[in-house]
């Protein structure tokens, strides 16, 4: 076929309307465009719900997806900066008497993801950030003693994208999904949205200077120290002063910048190979 024919037929065809003939069709195309869009914003209504809950029976976990559970939070290495490891707060308060703080009762971190709309969804990616923090320890100058220190701002030692696969979610319909334990192994936890998709279209993202000075957190975990701490031994607890580790080591260690291009070309050459 000869395109160029095609071209200049186009071509004399667009100088026979008028201005605001062509116009019109623009208009009438752009708020086409515009109706689809909001149609299908208006159908696939998903929301995304944090839930902070003890270890009890209001949540029936058999309803409960467990592959994306952050589960080697549970076994990180006891590191200065980061509050003492719960076990061991229980066995001294154990040896002397004491009885367990209810407080300190592990809880479980979980997200609810709904369709509210009337049609169902298609292709959905639900991106989350989970970041843990501890406390920077200051120590004074020229201070020989390990306890004559400052608490200085919360220090980030851990932070992991989260991304929620699902491939179809009918109307009214509801998913359950363990992110992970917390029972004080962090001073503070952020549960971050960075994105919503589905339907081919992103319904929320998160913009680049969110992520520094007003990130969409949907939950924010506070270890019960950092507000009511009642003694020095609290405290010392709290930063982790008595843990022997003086590097983080992370459960979840990333990846080396070399390893995505081989896995990618991998997938170039399966690819390539069918």
């Amino acid at each position: 076929m000869d395109l160029s024919f095609i071209y200049d037929w186009v071509i004399q065809t667009l100088k026979g309307l008028s201005g605001s003939t062509i116009l019109s069709l623009v208009s009438i195309s752009i708020a086409f465009s515009v109706f689809r869009f909001n149609k299908k914003m208006g159908y696939s209504k998903l929301s995304v719900t944090p839930l902070l809950s003890k270890y009890d029976n209001s949540i029936d976990l058999t309803h409960v997806d467990f592959n994306y559970e952050l589960r080697e939070l549970n076994w990180i290495k006891s590191t200065k900066g980061l509050p003492e490891p719960m076990l061991s707060r229980v066995v001294r308060e154990s040896d002397n008497g004491k009885l367990f703080d209810d407080r300190f009762t592990p809880q479980m971190l979980l997200i609810k993801l709904m369709n509210k709309g009337e049609i169902a969804s298609t292709d959905i990616k639900v991106t989350l950030v989970f970041k843990g923090y501890g406390s920077k320890i200051i120590y004074k100058k020229d201070s020989i003693d390990e306890f004559d220190f400052e608490v200085g701002k919360r220090k980030t030692f851990t932070s992991l994208k989260i991304p929620i696969k699902l491939s179809y979610m009918g109307a009214g319909e509801e998913k359950y999904y363990y992110i992970a334990d917390l029972k004080g192994q962090f001073r503070e936890a952020e549960l971050i949205l960075c994105k919503i998709q589905a339907n081919g279209h992103t319904y929320f993202k998160q913009k680049l200077s969110q992520r520094f000075f007003n990130r969409v957190v949907i939950n924010h975990y506070f270890h019960p120290y950092l507000s009511s701490a009642a003694d020095p031994s609290d405290i010392y607890a709290l930063v982790g002063i008595n843990n022997h580790s003086e590097d983080w080591e992370s459960p979840y260690p990333k990846k080396k910048w070399y390893e995505g291009v081989l896995k990618w070309l991998q997938n170039l050459y399966v690819g390539w190979r069918k």
